[in-house]
Protein backbone atom coordinates (compact mmCIF):
# COMPACT_ATOMS: atom_id res chain seq x y z
CA UNK A 1 0.00 0.00 0.00
CA UNK A 2 1.28 3.46 -0.70
CA UNK A 3 1.24 5.97 1.51
CA UNK A 4 -1.08 9.21 0.89
CA UNK A 5 -1.58 12.14 3.48
CA UNK A 6 -4.76 11.70 3.80
CA UNK A 7 -5.77 8.49 5.39
CA UNK A 8 -8.23 6.48 6.81
CA UNK A 9 -11.38 8.02 7.11
CA UNK A 10 -11.41 11.18 4.40
CA UNK A 11 -9.47 8.96 2.22
CA UNK A 12 -12.26 5.97 1.93
CA UNK A 13 -14.61 9.00 1.34
CA UNK A 14 -12.89 11.15 -1.38
CA UNK A 15 -12.63 7.62 -2.77
CA UNK A 16 -16.78 7.23 -2.90
CA UNK A 17 -17.79 10.33 -3.28
CA UNK A 18 -16.92 13.74 -5.62
CA UNK A 19 -16.49 16.05 -2.53
CA UNK A 20 -15.10 15.77 0.55
CA UNK A 21 -18.41 16.30 2.61
CA UNK A 22 -20.49 14.35 -0.06
CA UNK A 23 -22.20 15.77 -3.50
CA UNK A 24 -21.93 19.07 -3.25
CA UNK A 25 -18.73 22.11 -2.66
CA UNK A 26 -18.01 22.58 0.99
CA UNK A 27 -15.54 25.04 2.74
CA UNK A 28 -13.87 21.14 3.95
CA UNK A 29 -12.63 21.04 -0.26
CA UNK A 30 -11.63 24.63 0.11
CA UNK A 31 -9.59 24.01 3.10
CA UNK A 32 -8.03 20.84 1.39
CA UNK A 33 -7.76 22.71 -1.78
CA UNK A 34 -5.19 25.25 -0.24
CA UNK A 35 -3.67 22.46 2.10
CA UNK A 36 -3.01 20.33 -1.39
CA UNK A 37 -1.84 23.52 -3.20
CA UNK A 38 1.59 22.85 -1.39
CA UNK A 39 1.94 19.24 -1.85
CA UNK A 40 4.49 19.48 -4.50
CA UNK A 41 6.44 21.46 -1.41
CA UNK A 42 5.65 19.44 1.24
CA UNK A 43 6.03 15.42 -0.15
CA UNK A 44 8.49 16.31 -3.05
CA UNK A 45 8.39 15.28 -6.72
CA UNK A 46 5.78 12.59 -5.70
CA UNK A 47 2.85 15.16 -4.92
CA UNK A 48 -0.62 13.75 -4.73
CA UNK A 49 0.41 11.18 -6.65
CA UNK A 50 -0.22 8.63 -4.69
CA UNK A 51 -3.47 9.87 -3.84
CA UNK A 52 -5.30 9.95 -6.82
CA UNK A 53 -8.83 10.93 -5.99
CA UNK A 54 -7.74 13.97 -3.86
CA UNK A 55 -5.66 14.93 -6.95
CA UNK A 56 -8.81 14.69 -8.98
CA UNK A 57 -10.59 16.68 -7.14
CA UNK A 58 -7.73 19.38 -6.48
CA UNK A 59 -8.10 19.48 -10.58
CA UNK A 60 -11.62 19.69 -10.25
CA UNK A 61 -11.53 22.69 -7.59
CA UNK A 62 -8.71 24.22 -9.79
CA UNK A 63 -11.06 25.05 -12.60
CA UNK A 64 -13.78 26.66 -10.73
CA UNK A 65 -14.03 30.51 -10.77
CA UNK A 66 -13.19 31.45 -7.47
CA UNK A 67 -9.73 29.15 -7.65
CA UNK A 68 -9.06 30.42 -10.53
CA UNK A 69 -9.10 34.34 -9.56
CA UNK A 70 -7.40 33.04 -6.17
CA UNK A 71 -4.56 31.58 -8.31
CA UNK A 72 -4.48 34.75 -10.61
CA UNK A 73 -3.54 36.63 -7.36
CA UNK A 74 -0.70 34.18 -6.07
CA UNK A 75 0.68 34.20 -9.30
CA UNK A 76 1.15 38.05 -9.59
CA UNK A 77 1.99 38.31 -5.95
CA UNK A 78 5.28 38.35 -4.18
CA UNK A 79 5.01 36.60 -1.40
CA UNK A 80 7.44 36.75 1.32
CA UNK A 81 8.87 32.77 2.04
CA UNK A 82 11.58 33.26 4.69
CA UNK A 83 10.73 32.90 8.00
CA UNK A 84 12.92 35.36 9.38
CA UNK A 85 13.09 37.01 12.93
CA UNK A 86 10.20 39.72 11.44
CA UNK A 87 8.31 36.39 9.98
CA UNK A 88 8.40 34.79 13.74
CA UNK A 89 7.42 38.40 15.22
CA UNK A 90 4.03 38.64 13.24
CA UNK A 91 3.12 35.00 13.39
CA UNK A 92 4.09 34.04 17.20
CA UNK A 93 3.20 37.63 18.66
CA UNK A 94 2.75 36.15 22.33
CA UNK A 95 6.15 34.75 22.21
CA UNK A 96 7.76 38.25 21.44
CA UNK A 97 6.11 40.57 23.96
CA UNK A 98 8.42 41.72 26.31
CA UNK A 99 8.67 40.45 29.98
CA UNK A 100 6.84 42.48 32.38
Amino acid sequence: MTFCPLQTRPRRRINAIRYLAGDHYTIADMALWGWALSAGYIFGERGLSNCPNVQRLIEEICGRPAALSALAIRDRTQVKTALDNESRKALFPLLHQSKI
